[in-house]
C-alpha cells in the first residue's frame, strides 16, 4: 500500500511542479500573441527587435530596418517590447543606404571571387579539396 501512495504522491508532485506551471506559460504565451497588434515592437525568441508589420494564424511579419523585413513562425515571438528593453535607439538616418559609396566592402579575398573561374574561389584549390580555415 504504501508503495501504491509514494507513486501517487509522485504523480500529483509531478503535475504540480511541471505540467500545471508549463500549462500557465503557454496560456500566458498565447495571450501575449492574441494581444499583439500591427506596429508594436516585439522581441523574438533569437533575440531580435522588430516592428511587427502583418500578424497571422501561423506566420508573423517583421520590419528589422526600413525596408527589410522577415516573415518569421508567429511562435517565435517571445512578448511585445516594454519601455526601457532596448538602451540603444535606432533613428532611420542610422541606417546606411546600400548605394552609399562610404560603405565599400569589394575589397579581399570575396570580391576576387569570379563565380565563372571556379579556381578563383579563395578556398577551393584546383583539386577540387576545400581549404577553408577551419574545415
Amino acid at each position: 500500500m504504501t508503495t501504491i501512495a509514494m507513486i501517487a504522491l509522485m504523480f500529483v508532485a509531478f503535475y504540480f511542479l511541471i505540467l500545471r506551471p508549463q500549462k500557465k506559460r503557454q496560456e500566458q504565451q498565447r495571450k501575449t500573441l492574441n494581444a499583439l497588434e500591427p506596429g508594436a515592437r516585439v522581441l523574438t525568441s533569437t533575440g531580435v527587435y522588430a516592428k511587427l508589420l502583418r500578424i497571422g494564424e501561423k506566420q508573423a511579419v517583421l520590419e528589422l530596418s526600413p525596408g527589410h523585413e522577415m516573415t518569421i513562425v508567429k511562435h517565435a515571438i517571445v512578448r511585445a517590447v516594454q519601455p526601457g528593453d532596448e538602451d540603444l535607439e535606432m533613428e532611420s538616418e542610422d541606417f546606411h543606404d546600400a548605394d552609399d559609396a562610404s560603405h565599400d566592402v569589394t575589397s579581399g579575398e570575396a570580391a576576387d571571387y569570379d563565380p565563372e573561374n571556379r579556381d578563383s574561389f579563395p578556398w577551393a584549390d584546383r583539386d577540387g579539396e576545400s581549404h577553408k580555415p577551419g574545415a
